[in-house]
């Protein structure tokens, strides 16, 4: 799994002080991340959601309307990434290029969070390679999908903060802990 937030100083400064909150500065707005929650943590801001992409149009939007997201979601391209974030630290996220990416998400319940990959319904154990943009990512073959898929479960999340029923999950939960 993977999760890309605002910040590559953010998660430099993550990875050489794993404990507590760590400030980054994104925007001329104060974001901390939170390494123990492995969540972003935006004090004063009462937002359902956030939606953040990268890549070669970096943005951010607070209270996205849906057409703000499909639209950046339709522009996809190498190495490109999205995540849209609710209040409870809930997320989608997807990384890759228009036509080869993976979508995860993630559910905070009260024992921790529990993480999963999408797929399409044919199970193929076999490994495939996802170019994202810290580098090579493997998922299985099934769990290789295009833009149009990942516009239908960003979509699933906007209005209900849920997984799609109509792909299949592999719960990765194990590999965070």
């Amino acid at each position: 799994g993977w999760r890309l937030d605002f910040s590559i100083a953010r998660d430099l400064v993550s990875h050489l002080l794993p404990v507590g909150l760590v400030r980054a500065f994104a925007a001329s707005e104060m974001i901390l991340y939170d390494a123990w929650k492995q969540r972003i943590v935006r004090p004063g801001l009462p937002k359902k959601r956030v939606f953040e992409a990268g890549g070669s149009q970096r943005l951010a939007v607070y209270e996205p309307e849906w057409e703000q997201v499909e639209d950046r979601l339709k522009q996809f391209g190498d190495g490109d990434f999205a995540i849209l974030e609710n209040n409870r630290g809930d997320y989608v996220q997807c990384a890759g290029s228009s036509n080869r990416l993976t979508v995860e998400y993630r559910l905070w319940k009260e024992d921790g969070f529990h993480h999963w990959v999408a797929g399409n319904q044919l199970e193929d154990a076999e490994q495939s390679q996802i170019d994202g943009p810290d580098g090579p990512m493997l998922v299985r073959a099934y769990e290789v999908l295009t833009v149009a898929d990942a516009v239908k479960l960003f979509k699933a999340f906007h209005d209900k903060s849920q997984r799609s029923d109509r792909y299949r999950w592999r719960d990765i939960s194990s590999a965070f802990r």
